[in-house]
């Protein structure tokens, strides 16, 4: 890898870390608030906390 390409997956790597602790927070506050996991609110964010995490892991292994 070129050092181009190790600057651009730095920057992925801290996006989806800061994207991943937002959603985290916001899954979070919306379990304390609603006392479960709506189907319709909750559920579609962890989903799309678990690609996130899937996507950072596979940046570190690269």
């Amino acid at each position: 890898m070129t050092i181009a390409d190790t600057a651009v997956q730095i920057k992925l790597m801290i996006l989806f870390t800061v994207g991943l602790i937002a959603l985290l927070t916001v899954i979070i506050i919306s379990i304390r608030h609603d006392h479960r996991i709506a189907l319709n609110s909750t559920l579609p964010l962890i989903i799309v906390a678990l690609f996130m995490l899937i996507v950072l892991i596979s940046l570190l292994l690269l």
